[in-house]
């Protein structure tokens, strides 16, 4: 979809600021800039990002900062890449986005220090976002956060790495949540607490490489509430039978005996003739 076309679905016109101002940027791409077309593009943020980025060569823009100081993408990327050092102007606007608070933190801030610096500013955002909390945590604080928890373990795999990585053993508020993802119950049960993890058994039975995994290495033994899912598929029944039930796997032999090379090896292991 071309220009034109992006600006007939939009139902704006050629003299709405933010139209106008990016098609003075295309003029100054493709043209010598000139004054006037500077002032265009200075209205609106993107067009004014780009414009420094692209036609100055990297360079300050002043005349659009005052723009891009409104918007919390360009103000956290024009800090990053134009002007390589922290831009107080623009903090109210990039605090009020966890994703470009901590982009901001993690990427500038911390650029030319030893380790990486908190953004208080910013953090009231950065809390509510599971992902961006998690990392916060993680790289910024260095531990737990009490007050991001409540996001973190909201989503399966924000808090079992926050369980992981921050905490280095259970996070019980967040086990609800991981309890809903196969792979996310497997690592639990396997990297954090090293042993089983009910909660999450039903999910961990949905997912067939996961269900044989956690009988083999959390278990030790049978997982019957997988052992239906598992039957469905010659390579993973025969491992199942030889490695877990260490015999037979009749619930399986049907499947396994459509696979040429899979009931070979079970009528090895077991005296089958299937």
């Amino acid at each position: 979809m071309n220009w034109e076309q992006l600006l007939h679905k939009s139902g704006l016109t050629e003299d709405h600021p933010g139209i106008d101002a990016h098609m003075a940027y295309k003029q100054a791409l493709n043209h010598d800039p000139s004054d006037e077309l500077a002032a265009r593009v200075a209205k609106s943020a993107g067009p004014s990002y780009k414009y420094a980025s692209f036609v100055l060569g990297g360079q300050r823009f002043p005349e659009g900062e005052a723009a891009i100081s409104q918007h919390p993408h360009f103000a956290t990327y024009y800090a990053k890449n134009i002007l390589h050092s922290r831009w107080r102007e623009a903090e109210p606007a990039i605090a009020s986005s966890a994703e470009h608070a901590y982009t901001y933190a993690h990427d500038l801030l911390s650029r030319n220090t030893p380790s990486y610096v908190r953004f208080p500013e910013g953090e009231k955002a950065i809390a509510k976002d599971p992902q961006y909390a998690m990392l916060y945590s993680h790289f910024h604080i260095g531990g737990r956060w009490p007050e991001a928890e409540p996001a973190i373990a909201s989503h399966p795999t924000w808090a079992n790495t926050y369980a992981r990585d921050v905490i280095g053993g259970r996070f019980p508020e967040g086990e609800k949540a991981i309890a809903t993802s196969p792979d996310h119950s497997y690592d639990y049960a396997r990297e954090v607490l090293g042993h089983r993890f009910p909660e999450g058994e039903d999910a961990i039975a949905k997912n067939t490489n996961h269900a044989f995994s956690y009988a083999y290495h959390i278990l030790k033994g049978r997982f019957p509430q997988a052992e239906k899912r598992i039957a469905q598929y010659p390579g993973t029944a025969f491992a199942y039978a030889h490695n877990i039930i260490k015999g037979r796997f009749p619930e399986a032999e049907p499947t396994i005996a459509k696979d040429r090379y899979t009931a070979k090896l079970y009528n090895a292991h077991f005296g089958t003739n299937l």
